[in-house]
This record gives C-alpha cells, structure tokens and sequence, in this order.
C-alpha cells in the first residue's frame, strides 16, 4: 500500500471519527443527558476514539513524508499520541469556556464537541492534501522571451 492511499484511508477515518464524536453529543442532547455513557453514546463514543487513533496514523505518514522507511514506521506507530494529546488539550480549553452554563453535561462534553469537529476538519483537510494532483497546471507560467534570456510573466 502506498503513503498516497494510506493518507486517504487514514483522513476518513479521522473525519468519521470526528463525525462519530459528534453523533455522541447529538444523541446526549437528544436525550437531554439521561445517555451519556451508555447505548448509542458508548458505541459512537469508542468508534469514534478507534477512527481518530487510524486516522492519527495518517498524520504520521504525512509528517514522515518520502523519508526512510523507518522514519515512515516510528511516525505511524507515534502518531497515535497526536490524538490523545489533541483531545487533553482541546477538552482543557472547553471546559472552562463553558463552565456552568447550559445543562448539567455540557462542561463534561463541551471538549468532545470542539475534538470532534476538529478531527472532522483535519480529516477532510488530509483527504483534499491526499488528492492534490501534483500535475495541476500553476496559475503564473513563465516563459522566456524568444532568444533574450528574460523572463516574462503573462
């Protein structure tokens, strides 16, 4: 399998990961916080923790870039702790944003909600990286003027 579509799998993953995470809130809310750690809540919760972790590897092999094989294996096998350490960032700025206004489990989902949308933007951010076409035309193409050995650009 080549970096290009690992770096595709991996951004859908991240991005339904996201979306996983906010399915969780989306039922929590519907459900006015009696579900919070059970049932739909639970399964979305854990499918979404296990998509962002694969697509964490994509991360990896982005940052790896065309380096050694090796590098390649240490940055997929570390990339996972992007994920962790995103989330314990993310959720320690949410919380206290949302203190205790709104319903007793906002504060306590409020850094899911922001992890969430995050992964969901990172993941499409990979998969449109993942598809730029290298062989896309440049907007300003210089050419030499004929035999001076300036260049002009259109």
């Amino acid at each position: 399998m080549t970096r290009e579509r690992w770096l595709s799998i991996g951004s859908v993953a991240a991005a339904l990961g996201g979306l996983s995470w906010l399915a969780k809130v989306a039922v929590i809310i519907a459900t006015d916080g009696e579900v919070t750690d059970e049932g739909a809540a639970a399964f979305f919760y854990l499918l979404g923790v296990a998509l962002m972790v694969i697509g964490s590897t994509a991360v990896g092999a982005m940052l790896a870039g065309r380096r050694m094989r090796l590098v390649l294996v240490a940055a997929i096998a570390l990339s996972p702790i992007i994920f962790f350490i995103s989330y314990a960032i993310l959720d320690g700025i949410a919380k206290p944003m949302v203190g205790d206004r709104g319903p007793a489990y906002a504060e306590n989902e409020a850094g899911i909600l922001i992890t969430g949308l995050a992964w969901l933007i990172l993941g499409m951010g990979l998969f449109r990286t993942a598809h730029r076409s290298d062989d896309a035309r440049p907007i300003v193409r210089p050419r030499v003027a004929s035999d001076s050995g300036t260049v002009v650009i259109p």
